[in-house]
């Protein structure tokens, strides 16, 4: 099916490798583990990315997000294409992932030089007295 434009409206759109979205109560991120940018996304480019994320077409993004329409999703989307973070596909919907999904570094411990643990057991000790 195609829009107005001409542009295949019944694509899919998904986020490249170690491209992650992170919702929020009413905003939402973009994490590019690629580069270490975080885009800030406003409250509609989040509803537009949770739905197209859904595996929902452009199209019917478009129908459901009042004053945007097809078009508005569509240059989104391509915008978003252009900056490297995503890709348009055909077929089912692609697996969403969660920055959940992502592996937990290990923490490292280092021990402290006995002058420098002295120094924070002291201050240990002048933090408990203001409390």
């Amino acid at each position: 099916m195609f829009n107005k434009a001409g542009r295949l409206s019944a694509r899919k759109f998904g986020l490249k490798d170690d491209i992650y979205f992170v919702k929020g109560a009413r905003r939402g991120a973009i994490y590019d583990l690629n580069t270490g940018e975080v885009y800030s996304l406003h409250e509609r480019a989040v509803q537009v990315l949770d739905l197209t994320l859904e595996g929902q077409t452009t199209e019917a993004v478009g129908s459901v997000i009042p004053g945007l329409g097809t078009e508005g999703v569509y240059e989104f989307l391509e915008a978003m294409v252009a900056m490297n973070l995503g890709e348009w596909y055909d077929g089912p919907p692609q697996p969403v992932k969660s920055y959940r999904d992502l592996p937990r570094p290990t923490p490292k411990l280092r021990f402290a030089q006995n002058g420098c643990s002295r120094r924070m057991e002291a201050s240990e000790q002048t933090f408990r007295m203001r409390i």
